[in-house]
């Protein structure tokens, strides 16, 4: 019997087994970047913003970002040493690691067609891109990086990195709130979760996107006094009051990590909020 050769496994045995993964300290996480662009970019997928060299054509050939990379990527980030790969990228603090992802999203691009240059194994040069599928390969592969990074970021398609939302409540994130949610109430919930996931967002930044959430619920509590136990009322308040969220007292509780809790209460209280409209909705409607 013939055996079949299927190449590697999609996932090796360390993840299969649940013994890879894990956070990842900002010097291993620089470092695996630098290795991941240095592959892309040996297969063509910078060279539509780097140019390429010919030995006996006619040289130089410039690609997007002109003859000075390192100075075209400071223009338009105005962070320095983006380029080239170096072994000082591995000293990057977070901000800088995350402007270079979001900054190389935007200049790779896949090469589809291009010619072999034999004389003097000048090699492959490129002249056809597709900036769509460049993307999508790079951002599949940064973003196994990303995920465990800090707490967790994800390249998202449109460009920006953004803090990854808890798993199970990606569509809920996205949706719209129900009918009797008033125009304020959907724009502060949106402005609320864009402050949130921020990928600068702050611990003052995401107690504030809390108290928005606060807000939109304390807009509608009269609503809710009418679907809900008065217990039930009540309680949907007390973690905020009670855990220095929205206000400050010496009776509340001030001693826990706010990095696990904060995002926990946080897409709680996002539930919390589609489910009580969800409750008026009823309510109004007979259902």
């Amino acid at each position: 019997m013939d055996v079949v050769e299927t190449g590697p496994p999609a996932a090796f045995w360390a993840e299969r087994h649940g013994k890879a993964g894990g956070p990842l300290d900002l010097v291993t996480a620089a470092t695996l970047f630098r290795s991941m662009l240095t592959a892309l970019r040996s297969e063509g997928y910078l060279t539509e913003w780097t140019g390429y060299s010919c030995v006996d054509i006619s040289g130089e050939y410039e690609g997007t970002g002109g003859m000075d990379l390192e100075a075209f990527a400071f223009r338009r980030t105005r962070v320095h040493g983006l380029w080239p790969p170096s072994d000082g990228w591995d000293s990057w603090d977070l901000d800088h690691l995350l402007t270079a992802v979001e900054f190389f999203y935007s200049v790779v691009s896949k090469p589809v067609e291009g010619f072999y240059h034999d004389y003097m194994r000048c090699g492959q040069h490129w002249t056809r891109f597709r900036t769509r599928q460049g993307r999508s390969r790079y951002r599949d592969e940064v973003n196994q990086i990303l995920v465990d990074v800090g707490g967790g970021f994800e390249l998202e398609l449109a460009g920006p990195v953004v803090r990854i939302i808890p798993s199970g409540l990606e569509e809920l994130a996205e949706q719209e709130l129900p009918a009797p949610a008033s125009n304020d109430a959907r724009q502060t919930l949106q402005h609320a979760i864009e402050l949130f996931r921020a990928r600068g967002s702050s611990e003052h930044d995401q107690l504030d996107a809390l108290r928005s959430l606060a807000a939109i619920l304390e807009s509608i509590r009269p609503q809710l006094k009418q679907v809900l136990e008065t217990k039930d009322e009540s309680d949907l308040f007390e973690i905020l009051n009670r855990f220095g969220i929205r206000h400050a007292d010496a009776k509340q509780q001030g001693k826990y990590d706010r990095r696990v809790f904060l995002p926990w209460l946080f897409y709680s209280y996002v539930a919390a909020i589609h489910a009580a409209f969800q409750l008026i909705d009823g309510s109004q409607t007979g259902n």
